[in-house]
């Protein structure tokens, strides 16, 4: 479960998911949320390999954390880092951006990657962008 309380610096925000592929090189297609709820909505996504800098959550869309890196649209990228690899050199995201549309925040409930030949759900992927008043963020309200 990953998720922002905190939209100072704007709407749209970042979450990264690591792929590799396991048979040989995969093209990936496109991103759709599996489940949502609210005032939330998905932007796209695009492909980020690297050896290091990598996004967990952040702000923007393309987040700041990989601008000037070696990143392309998620349609007709393709993957190549081997899923038998323990450590490999270079590793593959997924960057998903996502945007609060209204006040009352939304939540994604899993991602799904299409690719040639089929598709990926992250089933477990839970994207939570809080409302103003804190709607659907309980666990994530600030101290205060």
């Amino acid at each position: 479960m990953v998720g922002f309380h905190d939209f100072s610096s704007g709407q749209d925000k970042s979450f990264g998911i690591f792929v590799c592929a396991s048979d040989g090189d995969v093209e990936l297609e496109s991103v759709e949320a599996i489940g949502s709820e609210g005032q939330i909505e998905l932007l796209g996504a695009i492909v980020h390999e690297s050896s290091a800098g990598f996004v967990g959550a952040d702000n923007g869309f393309p987040p700041a954390v990989i601008v000037g890196a070696e990143i392309v649209d998620i349609s007709g990228a393709v993957v190549s880092t081997p899923c038998e690899e323990a450590a490999p050199e270079t590793r593959t995201q997924v960057v998903v951006g996502v945007t609060k549309t209204g006040s009352a925040g939304g939540t994604i409930e899993g991602v799904r990657i299409n690719h040639q030949g089929g598709s990926l759900d992250v089933d477990g992927y839970v994207i939570i962008l809080c409302g103003d008043e804190m709607e659907r963020c309980e666990d994530f309200a600030p101290e205060g």
